[in-house]
């Protein structure tokens, strides 16, 4: 569009304005982010830089775009030298008449010369439209791209087998699956993610879940000795991971869960831990402290401790639950874990057989088993544990079950002498039925018992039992 200067409407300040910026506020260079269609699209940066400047300032911008580093270069020169052509400005007000005129319209006045554009872009309304505008020049977008250097075809990756583990373990985390086990695995490289598949007998491989990412993983190098649950401990365990960190934790983040970690303990199962403290030691090792042992009802496997060597999986969202059915539970069947992008069965994926028993499921253990003498008779009692929602200290804990029941059995030495099912958290053992069982009046000072609460949906849970002293 050319336009006269007789054509624009009268200002107080001449027919138009022209402005050139300071040259100390222009950029001496340009970068440019792209991603490099030569690299496997890796992300690359091209620069732009006017060696004769005297400033110093530098601009840059990335692109979402798959392009050539030549021509990102080319794009780059060209950006830095728009940026000092647009440092020309123009100013001028057509009258309301000029309605077709619009932002980004290129312009030409004819008092400046043929070959000098314009484009437009701002315009005000008002009793006129006054329009800012910045010099532009086409060439600077026809600089050449130097030739496209040849790139060496990167290699093909290869990935091996995974290492991994698939862990049957309580309910710890809010709204998960309590009958599915938990799947993490890591190799190096990773392959993007790592697939587990599960089979019995002849049947072909179904796929169970995919671990979308790398679990943190590794070894103890120190021994994590027997220990009972509930108190925090500060004997340090050292660990050395086949990859990423591990971070302290502050109390408001430890107590409600944070710091969770599985160990293998030397009974086969598996303990769930909190640490509170990480150190990175000079040697590479993981130093933690402040445990909390046997969380979320693995006491037993606190106590048969683990030695060094001990496979060890931090809890974090690497950990995936695969899809598992309680129906499956306690059958033992083939699992393989490999790269998702390969088929079970290759040289890639490695296998096991395991059996599952919904550890999420199981009841855990009673706890407090008291002894006291009514008379003749002897009363039992104990306090019920939840598997899910006991972190509240308003009321009694939830049920968790359908119904409350109980599994008492009560021994004389080693041998049982009475077996009963009860429905609520106490029972009173007659004198009739202990001269049944004992010959007589039981006049010992301890009686030894164990009690298991009952799911309708896997049976009995882990067995609290002891001595325990009559009073």
């Amino acid at each position: 569009m050319a336009i006269d200067a007789s054509a624009l409407a009268e200002r107080r300040d001449g027919a138009f304005s022209l402005s050139l910026a300071q040259e100390a506020d222009l950029p001496a260079a340009f970068r440019l982010g792209f991603f490099d269609e030569q690299e496997e699209f890796a992300a690359a940066v091209a620069e732009a830089r006017d060696p004769g400047a005297s400033q110093k300032r530098e601009a840059g911008a990335d692109i979402a775009a798959i392009i050539p580093a030549a021509e990102a270069e080319a794009r780059a020169r060209s950006i830095l030298a728009d940026a000092w052509v647009m440092r020309e400005t123009l100013t001028f007000a057509l009258p309301p008449s000029a309605m077709a005129v619009e932002p980004g319209d290129a312009v030409i006045l004819n008092d400046l010369g043929a070959e000098r554009f314009y484009r437009i872009t701002e315009i005000d309304d008002g009793a006129a439209r006054d329009c800012a505008l910045v010099r532009v020049s086409p060439a600077v977008y026809d600089a050449p791209s130097a030739s496209t250097a040849f790139a060496i075809p990167s290699g093909v990756g290869v990935f091996s087998a995974p290492l991994w583990a698939l862990m049957d373990l309580p309910l710890f985390r809010n709204g998960a699956d309590p009958a599915a086990p938990y799947f993490a695995a890591f190799s190096d490289p990773w392959p993007g993610g790592a697939a587990l598949y599960r089979s019995a007998g002849e049947g072909a491989p179904v796929l169970t879940g995919v671990a979308p990412s790398r679990a943190v993983m590794g070894r103890l190098q120190s021994p994590l000795p027997p220990a009972g649950s509930g108190r925090r401990t500060y004997a340090p365990l050292d660990v050395r991971l086949h990859f990423g960190t591990l971070s302290s934790r502050e109390d408001e983040d430890f107590f409600p869960g944070g710091g969770a970690f599985a160990v293998m303990s030397d009974n086969g199962g598996w303990e769930l831990c909190q640490f509170q403290n990480a150190e990175l030691m000079e040697n590479g090792d993981w130093r933690l402290t402040g445990l909390l042992r046997g969380q979320a009802g693995t006491e037993r496997e606190a106590l048969a401790g683990a030695g060094a060597g001990a496979r060890f999986v931090l809890l974090n969202n690497a950990v995936t639950q695969i899809e598992f059915s309680s129906a499956s539970r306690n059958i033992v069947f083939d699992w393989q874990a490999g790269p998702d992008s390969d088929l079970p069965g290759t040289d890639n994926f490695t296998s096991e057989s395991l059996t599952i028993a919904a550890r999420g499921l199981m009841p855990l253990s009673p706890i407090h088993l008291r002894a006291r003498r009514e008379g003749d008779d002897i009363r039992l009692t104990w306090i019920r544990r939840t598997r899910a929602g006991g972190d509240s200290w308003e009321g009694e804990v939830p049920l968790s079950e359908q119904s409350e029941r109980y599994r008492l059995t009560i021994y004389d030495g080693e041998a049982p002498v009475r077996e009963v099912e009860t429905a609520t958290s106490d029972y009173t053992y007659t004198s009739a039925d202990i001269a049944a069982d004992f010959g007589g009046p039981f006049t010992g000072e301890a009686i030894t018992f164990a009690v298991a609460q009952i799911s309708d949906a896997v049976g009995e849970g882990a067995e609290a039992s002891g001595d325990v002293e009559i009073v």
